[in-house]
């Protein structure tokens, strides 16, 4: 990894004219616990490095950026243990301005971190294209990529049937292909001030299996009075072109004080409800946290309400969330979940967090209930 990070340093100095260069990183720790009735006890242990670079090129409007990192997971459980080795390039990415008559175009070109306009069905790393511009009160953006080159160990896929294939090797392990392609036009302030996104995004299978898919998203925000706002959107997903599903959610944000605000919404994804088949994401989504086993976005229903208090270097929140299942034409509460997390900026490099949450399984004797508690410590330099 070292002589990765200093071959990307001696690009940036080699390859360009370089009006500034900078450089830093990352070390964080993440220590947590677990209690499960069915699975055990269980204690999982985590450390990360990261080593970022960052260069503009003199007389331009292009920057170069660049992220390696290295990570060990250690699980140990009763009469079970398991280590992880995790090496990735996450960012390598050309980015800038082009200047246009009055108008521009923002590019990126590389691997970076890309969102479809839910922050839902895909969020992730991704290596591809992607092309903003505005016009007047209208953005438009679009991106064009492939993920055969990824780390599994970093990205999660999942498939159309909501597994994830199996991981074979340390260190660094192909994705499943898919080409990916967005598209998305927003009209800022259409309104009274409220804003509506329109896009479709489209993921071509590139291996034999041909599971293809295709997302339309419809997303509407703005304001409801002072110190209030919400944002909601319904998607449309087609599998194959033959079955379709559903996910839509709704979500109201109050600023109580400057530094007090709450939040309420609930999230909806298809299952086997009439005409609709489970509803999946592209990128791996759990639903909630603490479940002793991934719980994906599909066949829920989810009520949820947080709260968060900022006080100065200290920041606390609190969030619950109540699950139901509707995987089936029937609707049953499968179980709450609490989650309660306080972050400590001791130092403007040095940042401390302490996570303790349950989820409780009422659906299936108990066997995905768990307590967890978790101490992450970040350091930067």
């Amino acid at each position: 990894m070292k002589k990765l990070f200093l071959s990307i340093c001696l690009l940036n100095f080699v390859s360009f004219s370089i009006f500034a260069f900078d450089w830093g990183g990352i070390l964080n720790n993440h220590t947590q616990g677990d209690v499960c009735d069915f699975f055990g006890s269980s204690l999982n242990q985590s450390n990360a490095l990261y080593l970022w670079t960052q260069s503009e090129i003199a007389d331009t409007d292009l920057l170069f950026s660049s992220e390696v990192m290295y990570q060990y997971k250690y699980n140990l459980r009763q009469n079970y243990s398991s280590f992880e080795n995790i090496f990735d390039l996450d960012l390598l990415r050309l980015s800038g301005t082009l200047y246009m008559a009055k108008e521009s175009l923002d590019f990126s070109i590389g691997r970076f971190f890309v969102s479809d306009i839910t922050n839902s069905i895909f969020m992730q790393t991704s290596d591809g294209m992607l092309l903003k511009c505005g016009v007047k009160n209208t953005e438009f953006s679009l991106y064009a990529g492939y993920t055969g080159l990824l780390n599994a160990h970093n990205v999660a896929i999942l498939n159309v049937d909501g597994t994830i294939d199996e991981i074979k090797n340390d260190f660094y392990s192909l994705c499943k292909p898919y080409i990916p392609i967005a598209a998305a036009v927003t009209f800022q302030q259409l309104f009274l001030q409220q804003s509506l996104s329109i896009s479709a995004n489209t993921f071509i299978d590139a291996s034999k299996n041909k599971d293809n898919r295709f997302y339309a998203t419809l997303a509407v925000d703005g304001p409801v009075m002072q110190g209030c706002y919400y944002d909601f959107s319904t998607t449309l997903a087609l599998y194959n072109l033959k079955e379709k599903a559903n996910y839509s959610k709704i979500k109201f944000h109050v600023f109580i004080t400057e530094s007090l605000y709450t939040s309420i919404g609930i999230e909806y994804a298809s299952g086997n409800n009439g005409s609709l088949k489970p509803f999946r994401t592209f990128t791996s989504k759990p639903i909630v946290s603490s479940a002793a086993e991934t719980i994906e976005t599909s066949g829920i229903i989810l009520p949820a309400v947080s709260l968060s208090k900022n006080f100065n270097n200290l920041y606390a929140s609190f969030d619950a969330k109540f699950l139901l299942d509707c995987l089936n034409s029937s609707v049953s509460f499968w179980g709450p979940e609490v989650v309660a997390s306080v972050v400590y900026n001791a130092f403007y490099d040095l940042q401390f967090c302490l996570d303790a949450s349950a989820f409780w399984d009422l659906k299936n004797k108990g066997n995905l209930t768990n307590y967890s508690a978790t101490l992450k410590v970040n350091v930067a330099f």
